[in-house]
């Protein structure tokens, strides 16, 4: 292979954006970049660009890339999420291996070696072949939906009395953050590189506080891509994250979140609403997600190597 490897630095915003955009013309995986996007994944908390990232080059051009990134994944012990893409004019030359063969050997600053996890889209099936060529193996699954903003409730009735909802820019960071960490198994890291995302809009999220104890039950956490937006035509808001505390499941609180940000989002002229969602397979049953609108859009199969 006749080509120049490095690590990433922050003087590549250009060409990974580049990169990423001819990708998603290939693969029409649906995700969108600007340079905002690609500055913050650069400067992201707990990315140490020397030891996580890798990258292979034709001349100026970047025809491929790496990151590994701890994760936490709820587990209470090290973890790394690897991302990868190769430029399509360049497939099957070889990078793709190259780069999952760095990443093996990685551990991106982490105390003890760490198991390596892979979000690969069924839409590319050339990159799920090349993770089980290389002994990654299907470990969850995950489903995109959307639900257009056509018909929303003007008003939404909180099922316990002893909660209000509140936006989350309106609330101090500590009890938002206490709730994330317990919802997900979250580590304080998750949640500053959550903090540091471009797309990521407090003012678009939202929480149910329980008054007497002033703390956070649950929560609704929001993104809105300006690059998906200007590609698609659609004023799309992204729910990263919907949970209750483990101690407050089972109070219909998630569900009143979501009815809530919906009717917030219908006035405030977005059109769609779009959630992903952590499933038990492949065909796992979502009777409940179409019965309330929402379609459908993608699968994703998340592959694990010890």
């Amino acid at each position: 292979m006749d080509f120049s490897w490095r690590p990433l630095s922050t003087e590549d915003v250009l060409p990974w954006a580049d990169l990423l955009n001819r990708a998603e013309r290939a693969d029409r995986v649906g995700e969108h970049y600007d340079l905002e996007d690609i500055a913050g994944q650069l400067t992201e908390p707990g990315l140490d660009l020397g030891l996580g990232t890798f990258s292979a080059w034709d001349g100026e051009r970047m025809v491929g890339y790496a990151l590994v990134r701890p994760r936490s994944y709820g587990q209470g012990r090290p973890a790394l999420a690897y991302e990868g893409v190769v430029d399509p004019e360049f497939r099957g030359r070889g990078i793709g291996g190259a780069l999952l063969g760095w990443a093996t050997t990685r551990s991106a600053g982490l105390p003890e070696p760490a198991g390596l996890r892979v979000q690969a889209s069924d839409r590319v099936p050339g990159y799920r072949a090349l993770l089980e060529r290389h002994g990654f193996e299907p470990s969850s699954w995950l489903v995109d939906l959307e639900r257009p903003l056509d018909a929303e409730p003007q008003t939404v009735a909180v099922p316990d009395p002893a909660v209000v909802l509140a936006g989350i820019d309106s609330l101090p960071e500590d009890p938002v953050k206490a709730c994330y960490l317990d919802a997900f198994g979250a580590s304080e890291l998750d949640w500053a590189r959550l903090r540091n995302t471009a797309a990521y809009r407090p003012d678009l999220s939202f929480a149910a506080v329980d008054q007497a104890r002033g703390e956070v039950e649950a929560l609704l956490l929001a993104c809105y891509f300006t690059a998906d937006a200007t590609a698609r035509g659609v004023r799309e808001v992204y729910i990263q994250s919907l949970a209750a505390r483990r101690r407050a499941r089972g109070r219909g609180l998630s569900e009143t979140l979501l009815a809530h940000a919906s009717a917030q989002y219908k006035r405030a002229g977005y059109q769609r609403i779009a959630v992903g969602l952590a499933v038990d397979g492949p065909d796992a049953d979502l009777t409940g997600y179409r019965q309330a609108g929402f379609i459908p859009v993608q699968h994703w199969t998340v592959y694990s190597c010890p």
